[in-house]
């Protein structure tokens, strides 16, 4: 075992003052007869410490008996989570009944999980059962896991938590010896870039310290527990971390559970999809609805209650799956919330009824379970409070030193600016009354005071002060954070005492042992042992340093020695927590005085715990579900957005109408981008977009004629919806071309060709595209080109879309003529788009080499289709080797119709796509789709759409629906557009319409029109 670092330095001390003893380097005056009794006292009195504090860390022997550890705590933590299910209305007198089998969406295979080639799919062979107090079914399932590796899907308020915790005391109550302790965590704070093995150590040594401190320092046994394998952790809540950590998480999770690691993970299905990544030796179970049965069972408890229900009884049993009712009651979380708010005899449930949304039934069912706690306001206050606090911190557990002194206030950098600002005055004035008193230098003591503060607090030294710091290291490098802490130090000290020679003098001794320490010891972190040890180990070392230097000197020693420990010893306790304790501290007296908090915390959070509201893990409180704790906070945050943007604050101006609109209350969110618009131009657009929502007509012109260029185009387009047609005619032909562009386009849609003929014929060159455009897909090619090649001469646009006509028709010498002009201008790029498939055609080889070889990117995959329609193997694969774009995919093409399936294989195991995908759809079309979803899978996660949805297509013509929808979706909710389309079919084939407008919409808005037309197809279809 490494010695303790404060004997350590304590050590190098006694042995420094013996050698100076020894060698009678420093010689004193012959009148300091007290000299040798005083050095080697302190050597005597080091040395004993010294003993005192291995004897103490040695005294558990050389570890703890780690069976006898979780003998020890199996009791604690089975009591712990009964209470809690007691205390969660889970076993009183059952659990909602919750059926639960494998899932369809991404996860690894049968042979992968189960670790034998069993034949069939989980579809065939599924993880089935339902929950009971013991969980006796899904701890049988899990038990049977080869590697006991389970992930549990749910939507909101499913209740992936109970199952965890009904799987933890099944798990206990059933554990052999041997076996490892389950230990349920939640994982909200967890940052996936550290290690699991850190989160499990530190919430065990946390939860249960009084059990694992009788063995030893807790955090060092429960990291051995961990070590050895001694802990099964059921993670709850990756939907909880940050949505940027949920793909990082799961790759750490599924690299632990690679190593062979049994683990247990719940999470939403949505983030669980979105991440990107599943477990692959995991199974994963997915838990269903709750039916119209099993809530009725759950809510006729007590009996006495239950005709109260009967008129909701009779409801549900009557109501079809989409009623609002039958869809809020599906979850445990709800139900559970139903029998709590209404289990007073005035309490009458009948009013559910009256409710015609899902929302609102779920937001009366909250209301009514915190009025069945807490009648009066007061409290629901404070947990408003406690839920917007943990909002704005980010996390779901409850640590009062998280509290922000800017919580709650107008403007929050300013509060904790104010905050940081008082506390230095308060150290500084502390500093200066010690100074006074002792005759020192009041200004050198305020200052030392001060920086002391900013030091500890800030963690401008943090390699050498312990703590955990928000600010960031102003010096990292040991010389220089050593010559800060000793000679800054030293010159401080000598200030204010006014000792400078030894204080300097020490300062230089100071140095060299934090210059070693650091070297040998890295960073300091705060140990377990608490703030004390690293307050008093600074303060002591220190102050003996100092003090002798300052006795070797001829200076009094008292004073210097002191002065150090006082100095030394506040900064390491600024750093090992006390201002994190006074931050806090500080922010709850505001917060408490003006009524969001009580003066007792942890009453309040007891109580808080009694009455159901907030749930424990370990030592953690959390809000019994997220879903209470939006609901809470809600309220409270548009309150904050309300404030903030009333003193001028664009951004959350923004957010408050984001809020406001996405509430319904157009009118209020106008108001609120009213007051911003001239100063935001992203609160600009935005008001126009809600003003057409609106159809506010009058708004529009006034912000159109006050120069807002977008509200001019969006008033025409709201005006030709409430048939101001005339008023936008009377601007086109004033020569407004935005209005001339918006009447040539809706008479377009109309199909009004009459009207676009005669603003054609009198001159408007917008209504003749139009025009044209209508006539050609009328079929009328021959007057669309007339009018087209009027337009040429003077129009690019007009030339390209003229000579697309010419190659419809076949008039493919009349269509390049005219493009070719356009080559060497600027509008080349577009128009060798058009160049490119006509020599492609006519076979014309050279000249697309010309185009390929001058740069011309969009040539290279016509030259490459003309090469593999003429076997031209040699050239196609040296320019496919040359990274030719278009040209690997074509060189596929051609191997396969030469026969020459082996060197196919041989370019997919060397990593080409292209390879990749024309060999999975070769091995389709031989009927060995198996195969080829095999050789898709490593490629469907990564940058490249195409393998991901060539997969999803042969998924779902296998039939696994969902398992396609599940690779797609967190592409398209990532902003993939070119998975969107695809996706959205999926979605309209499982009979799920409204998923599929959903993701249709964004793309139909984009001006994307086969996904327009498909809307409102569905639209139709979709109809009642």
């Amino acid at each position: 075992m490494r010695p303790s670092p404060i004997a350590a330095l304590l050590a190098g001390v006694a042995l420094a003052l013996a050698g100076n003893m020894a060698t009678n380097t420093v010689n004193p005056p012959g009148d300091w007869w007290w000299w040798p009794w005083a050095v080697w006292s302190a050597v005597a009195a080091l040395a004993a410490a010294v003993v005192w504090i291995e004897r103490a860390r040695h005294r558990a022997g050389p570890g703890p008996d780690l069976d006898r550890v979780v003998a020890d705590l199996l009791a604690p933590i089975e009591n712990a989570w009964a209470a809690e299910a007691v205390r969660r209305e889970v076993t009183r007198p059952a659990p909602v009944l919750v059926r639960w089998s494998s899932t369809g969406r991404p996860a690894a295979g049968r042979q992968a999980v189960l670790g034998t080639a069993a034949a069939g799919d989980w579809r065939e062979f599924p993880l089935t059962g339902r929950t009971d107090e013991l969980n006796t079914e899904i701890v049988a399932a899990f038990r049977a896991l080869p590697r006991r590796q389970l992930v549990v899907l749910g939507e909101p308020g499913a209740g992936k938590s109970v199952f965890a915790l009904l799987l933890t005391l099944g798990l206990l109550r059933t554990r052999t010896d041997g076996e490892p302790l389950p230990l349920l965590v939640p994982i909200s704070d967890w940052d996936p870039a550290g290690p699991l093995e850190g989160l499990l150590a530190r919430r065990l040594a946390e939860d249960h310290r009084p059990v694992l401190s009788r063995h030893g320092d807790p955090l060092t046994v429960a990291r051995r527990l961990v070590e050895q394998n001694r802990i099964l952790p059921l993670l709850d809540g990756l939907d909880e971390l940050p949505g940027p950590a949920n793909g990082p998480a799961l790759r750490a999770l599924d690299d632990h559970a690679s190593a062979g690691r049994p683990l247990v993970l719940t999470s939403r299905i949505g983030e669980y999809e979105r991440a990107g990544h599943v477990l692959t030796t995991a199974a994963v179970v997915e838990l269903e609805a709750v039916d119209v049965d099993a809530a009725v069972a759950y809510l006729s408890y007590p009996e006495s209650g239950r005709p109260r229900w009967e008129r909701v009884f009779t409801h549900l049993r009557a109501a079809d799956d989409g009623d609002p009712l039958v869809r809020t009651l599906s979850t445990p979380l709800m139900v559970s919330m139903a029998r709590t708010a209404y289990r007073d005899p005035g309490a009458d449930p009948a009013e559910l009824l009256s409710l015609g949304t899902r929302p609102e039934i779920a937001g009366r069912l909250m209301d009514a379970f915190l009025a069945a706690a807490y009648p009066g306001a007061r409290q629901r206050r404070w947990l408003s409070c406690l839920a917007y606090h943990l909002y704005a911190a980010g996390t779901r557990d409850v640590r009062w030193r998280q509290l922000d002194p800017g919580l709650l206030t107008v403007r929050p950098g300013r509060a904790r600016t104010g905050t940081t600002i008082a506390a230095a005055a308060t150290v500084g004035t502390v500093g200066g009354v010690l100074a006074a008193t002792a005759g020192f230098s009041v200004t050198a003591a305020v200052a030392g005071a001060v920086l002391a503060f900013l030091h500890g607090a800030f963690g401008w030294l943090r390699v050498i002060f312990p703590g955990r710091h928000e600010g960031v290291a102003r010096l990292r490098k040991p010389l220089g954070v050593s010559l800060v802490y000793g000679l800054g130090g030293g010159y401080l000290i000598g200030l204010i005492t006014a000792y400078t020679s030894a204080a300097l003098l020490a300062g230089l001794v100071a140095t060299m042992l934090a210059f070693v320490w650091i070297t040998v010891r890295g960073p300091a972190t705060l140990r377990e042992d608490g703030p004390a040890v690293a307050v008093v180990g600074h303060a002591l070392a220190t102050g003996s340093v100092f003090a002798a230097t300052a006795a070797v000197t001829g200076t009094p020693l008292v004073p210097v020695g002191v002065t150090a420990a006082l100095l030394y010893g506040s900064t390491a306790a600024f750093a090992a927590g006390g201002w994190t304790w006074a931050r806090w501290r500080l922010a709850h007296v505001r917060l408490a005085v003006k009524g969001w908090l009580p003066w007792r915390l942890d009453h309040f959070l007891a109580e808080a715990y009694r009455h159901g509201v907030l749930r424990r893990s370990g030592a953690i409180h959390q809000f019994r579900h997220v879903l209470l704790q939006e609901h809470l906070s809600g309220p409270v945050h548009l309150g904050v957005l309300r404030a903030r943007a009333a003193a001028g604050d664009v951004a959350p101006a923004r957010s408050l109408a984001e809020s406001l609109a996405g509430r319904g209350d157009l009118e209020g969110a106008i108001g609120v981008l009213r007051g911003i618009a001239d100063r935001d131009a992203a609160a600009a657009d935005r008001l126009v977009g809600l003003l057409v929502l609106g159809e506010r007509t009058g708004e529009l012109r006034a912000r159109a004629e006050a120069g807002d260029a977008n509200a001019g185009q969006w008033l025409l387009v709201v005006l030709l919806r409430q048939g101001g047609v005339d008023e936008v005619r009377a601007r086109a032909d004033a020569g407004d071309r935005d209005a001339a562009g918006a009447l040539a386009l809706f008479l377009a849609e109309q199909g009004d060709l009459g009207a676009l003929r005669a603003r054609s014929d009198g001159g408007d060159p917008i209504a003749s595209r139009h025009l044209a455009d209508a006539l050609a897909r009328a079929g009328e090619v021959d007057e669309a080109l007339r009018i087209l090649r009027r337009l040429a001469p003077n129009d690019r646009q007009v030339t390209r879309r003229t000579a697309a006509l010419l190659f419809d028709i076949g008039a493919d010498d009349e269509a390049l003529e005219m493009l070719r002009p356009l080559l060497d201008g600027a509008g080349n790029v577009l128009a060798s788009l058009q160049w490119a498939p006509v020599l492609a055609k006519q076979q014309r080889i050279d000249d697309l080499r010309a185009l390929v070889d001058a740069g011309d990117l969009s040539a290279g995959p016509w030259l490459a289709k003309v090469l593999c329609e003429q076997g031209r193997l040699g050239e196609l694969r040296r320019r496919a080797d040359a990274d030719e774009v278009g040209a690997a995919r074509w060189l596929a093409e051609l191997l396969v119709r030469q026969g020459r399936v082996d060197e196919l294989r041989a370019r997919s195991a060397l990593g080409d796509v292209q390879a990749t995908l024309r060999l999975a759809g070769l091995l389709a079309e031989r009927g060995r789709a198996g195969e080829a979803i095999d050789l898709l899978r490593p490629w469907a996660s990564g940058h490249d759409t195409e393998p991901a949805g060539r997969l999803a297509d042969l998924l779902a013509e296998r039939g696994d629906i969902e398992e396609a929808i599940g690779l797609l979706r967190p592409r398209a909710d990532r902003g993939d557009l070119s998975v969107t389309r695809r996706l959205a079919g999926l979605y309209a084939r499982r009979g799920d319409v409204d998923q599929a407008i959903r993701y249709l919409r964004p793309l139909a808005d984009a001006g994307d029109g086969e996904a327009a037309a498909r809307l409102a197809e569905l639209r139709r279809t979709d109809q009642p």
